[in-house]
């Protein structure tokens, strides 16, 4: 019995596509399909290279294949730690956090040391008057009774990612009646 021609023509292109391969020597299936995932997380919002890396290397993935897709995002220009990480000082920045906070959220999205600092800035009186509209938002005008009460309001800021200088300036002093 003979194969009709659709058949035949159907089989040829499976075949084909499994000879198809991406630069690398890669399965041009999987590289465009994971291609097609990396830019649809990025037309969401940006990511840092090490954010990329990891929601593409999921489920067992191919890590050369993993490394090739990002690689070509970065080659397009799709993918940028320098885009994420303006994007992402001054999103957190907004709401209410210090740079402190920032910093540490920055490294552990595999951002280097000295981009941080460019996009930082933390001698900026922006910070200064982020922790003047935390503390304000959170404590109000209510005076400092004692010593417990400042401490408490202090690790808040803290908390939020001030620093000590930040804090000073921003708490009241304690009221001494």
């Amino acid at each position: 019995m003979e194969a009709s021609p659709a058949a035949v023509s159907g089989a040829m292109s499976k075949q084909a596509d499994k000879q198809i391969r991406s630069p690398e020597g890669l399965p041009k299936k999987e590289y465009d399909r994971l291609l097609g995932k990396g830019i649809r997380l990025l037309s969401m919002r940006e990511h840092s290279v090490q954010e990329m890396t990891t929601k593409l290397s999921g489920k067992g993935e191919n890590l050369n294949l993993v490394h090739a897709v990002v690689d070509e995002l970065l080659n397009l220009n799709y993918l940028s730690d320098q885009r994420f990480t303006e994007s992402y000082v001054r999103s957190r920045q907004n709401r209410g956090f210090g740079p402190n906070k920032i910093r540490k959220e920055l490294i552990s999205k595999g951002i280097k040391n000295n981009m941080i600092e460019d996009y930082l800035n933390v001698n900026s009186s922006v910070w200064f008057d982020n922790a003047e509209n935390q503390y304000r938002k959170k404590f109000g005008d209510e005076p400092v009774k004692d010593y417990s009460s400042w401490a408490k309001r202090a690790r808040f800021m803290q908390s939020r990612g001030f620093s000590m200088e930040h804090i000073q300036v921003t708490l009241p002093s304690i009221d001494q009646d």
